[in-house]
This record gives structure tokens, sequence and C-alpha cells, in this order.
């Protein structure tokens, strides 16, 4: 039986298996597929009582890993679990401890698992998060003393977060809103009590939204007793690095990340010839990038291009990425992954 995947795996899922260990007479096998390549390879043998880890590019098998069932299961159903993380899966088996497997290729890039017919498979995929984050800490630049009335201004605005410092001093200020200038509320944040004298800084991320676009204006809004006080406007400026770094006609990958945003993936669009094809969120893993620096080691993304998407006849095809929701294009693009052949004689 195959399960074919329509999108790259997310970081943070987990794949469950359940089989009865006991009805097993010969080896089975689980197999992650990416192409001609095997990503993960678990193999059941109830006739040792392991199971075995492994994988295989190029065609060759490499070093495997054994898990020695010390007390297999007779009446109950074994569960296997595969936990997907930023730069390696996370096998368990039981009630065993678990193992990481980790061979320098992400397993999440597997278009699609093989498994017996007698294996029950569930994917339990992350969250998304239910609302925006705000985070509140000491000013460095403010004082120590609190007045009547709230203040506050946005240094920095950007298609991803707000950051700036507040000062309230309204007992009855109860959200901080983020708002469109046309007053429509872009995100609003439930403020905890006050606890700090003096000024606040605060970074307020929300998630992608296609009103947002760099060069707009965005209002920081007090909500008091049910009244809304207007504190200060910002233009959106993303500042955004990264790249293209790997084509096929099937997928793109790259990175990219935004260095003003310490907690927040980048969205990113993908385009063939100019047209945007799909879509992907920076948050795998990247241990090349992690080398250089460690707030890049999760930067990383991911696109499967839908069928069809290159072929584009006699016309040369380009690839390139673009951070969503600005002008802002990824470096290494455009990147031909064909070009159009003029024979002799033709225009």
């Amino acid at each position: 039986m195959d399960i074919v995947f329509q999108t790259p795996i997310a970081p943070g899922t987990r794949h469950v298996f359940q089989l009865a260990w006991a009805a097993l007479r010969t080896t089975e096998v689980i197999d992650y597929v990416a192409g001609a390549n095997t990503l993960l390879h678990i193999s059941l043998r109830p006739c040792v009582g392991s199971i075995v880890l492994n994988d295989r590019r190029g065609g060759s098998w490499r070093q495997q890993v054994e898990l020695r069932l010390e007390q297999p299961p007779l009446n109950e159903m074994l569960q296997i679990s595969v936990l997907f993380g930023p730069f390696c899966a996370t096998v368990t088996v039981g009630c065993q401890p678990p193992v990481e497997f980790s061979r320098g290729v992400d397993v999440g890039e597997a278009e699609r698992i093989v498994l017996p017919e007698r294996v029950h498979f569930t994917a339990i995929v992350p969250p998304v998060p239910a609302a925006p984050l705000l985070r509140l800490e000491p000013d460095p630049e403010g004082g120590a003393t609190r007045g009547e009335s709230s203040s506050g201004g946005i240094r920095f605005a950007d298609i991803q977060h707000v950051a700036g410092w507040l000062e309230i001093g309204e007992a009855r200020a109860t959200a901080l809103i983020v708002a469109l200038p046309d007053g429509d509320e872009l995100c609003r944040y439930v403020l905890p009590a006050p606890e700090m004298a003096g000024r606040t800084s605060f970074t307020a991320t929300f998630p992608a939204d296609p009103r947002v676009r760099d060069g707009m204006e965005l209002h920081l809004v007090l909500e008091v007793a049910g009244e809304r006080k207007f504190l200060d406007r910002g233009t959106c400026a993303t500042t955004v690095i990264g790249g293209i770094d790997r084509v096929t006609p099937r997928m793109v990958g790259g990175w990219a990340w935004n260095a003003r945003l310490e907690q927040g993936s980048v969205p990113v669009e993908i385009l063939v010839n100019g047209e945007v094809v799909g879509t992907a969120i920076a948050n795998r893993g990247r241990r090349d990038l992690r080398e250089i620096d460690r707030a890049l080691g999760a930067a990383g993304f991911l696109c499967w291009l839908p069928d069809g998407s290159t072929d584009r006849g006699e016309t040369d095809v380009r690839i390139e990425a673009r951070v969503q929701g600005t002008g802002i294009m990824l470096a290494n693009g455009p990147w031909p992954i064909s070009r159009r052949v003029v024979l002799s004689g033709e225009s």
C-alpha cells in the first residue's frame, strides 16, 4: 500500500503505525521513499524479535540500526511512531527509549510511504497557532515612572510583526491592536494586568495576511474601557535574506530568514515564469546553515511544484522565490530549469 504526500512533511508532524506483532510471520517493511531513494527504511523482523532502521541512497544501503524487542507483545498492538524534527526523525517503538535517525538528509522530503496492508497508519500534524503572539519585556530605553495616560510607539513594522514600546497609564487598558489604515483590525492582543512601572518593549507577531504589504501603514491602537486610543503609525519595511539553492522539475528548496524577528518563520511563494505556483514556510532544518549561524538552523524551505507547472512548451522556464506579500526576491533567481532550443532555420 502506498500513501502519497501532496506536500513535504512539516516539522513537528508525527506518524504513528500500529500493527499486531504476533500476527507477523515474515519480515515486513515500512519505507519512506523519494524518487529512487529510501530516506527511512523500517524493517519489521518478528523471527528475530527486532526492528531495523536504515536508508538507501544511490542504490546502496548504509549502516543499519537494530532495535531489539526484549519482550515482544503477544496480544497487544505494537505502536511505532516517527516524529519529524528540524534535523532528524525520532523513531519510538512501543515503550522503548526514542532513537534519533539522522543521515544528513531530511526524511520529511519523502514523497510517499510504502507499507503493508496490515499496518494501520495515522498522521498527527502540528497545530496551527490559535492566536497571535505578544511578547512584553522591560524597555531598556524607558524610565521608571508611570504617567496617568498611556503612550506608545512603533520602532519597526514588517509583514510579520510590529515592534515598539508601551507605557500604559490607564488601569482599564485591556488590549493592544494593530490596525490597517482603514481601521480594520489586523490583530488584537489581550494585555496582562500591569506589573512593571515605566516603559515596556513589545513584539507583536501575526500570521500572513494578504492585506499587509510592504510600504503600507500600520496603526498602533490601545483599547481603553471599550474605546480606541491611537498611539502611533509605522510603515511596513520587510528585510529578509535568503535564496534558492535546490531546484528539480519536482521541487524548489532554499532558505529565508528575517533577522529582526527572533521567533517566526518567513512565508515564501514560488514563481514559474512570474506566475505563483506554490507557497512554503521557511521552518525546516538546515545543518549547513546552522554551521554558519545557529539562528539560521531552521530557516530552510521546501516546495513541491504542481504537476505540469514547469511544462511551458517552447518557452524558457525559470524559477524564482520571493517573500510572500512583498517584492523581495530571494537570491539565485531566476533559476533556469529548461530553455527553448532554436533549430537552424527557425526564428
